[in-house]
């Protein structure tokens, strides 16, 4: 994707961020066939995995705490070899 490749208009910037309209802009020719797409931080968001998901495909990445929609986990500092997890249907948070 280039600076000059178009965006498609399907998605919303507000809703997916610049990183995420690239990643469902490159990834529409392969909804439906359930790959498993690996992001980074840049590119990941909870908004943009469920969008993925609901069009048939998985995703695994690492992501920022303070994302949109970013479940809020406490306490900040949690102790060396423990993990701390958040599920909801669709979505797995661990740190």
């Amino acid at each position: 994707m280039g600076k000059n490749t178009p965006w498609d208009p399907e998605f919303s910037r507000i809703e997916h961020g610049v990183g995420g309209i690239a990643v469902l802009t490159l990834m529409k020719d392969h909804f439906g066939t359930y790959r498993k797409l690996v992001i980074d931080n840049w590119f990941s968001s909870v908004n943009l995995a469920r969008e993925l998901l609901q069009r048939g495909t998985y995703v695994l990445g690492t992501t920022r705490k303070n994302r949109k929609n970013m479940p809020k986990m406490t306490p900040r500092k949690i102790p060396k070899d423990t993990v701390q997890t958040y599920t909801t249907a669709d979505i797995l948070v661990e740190r």
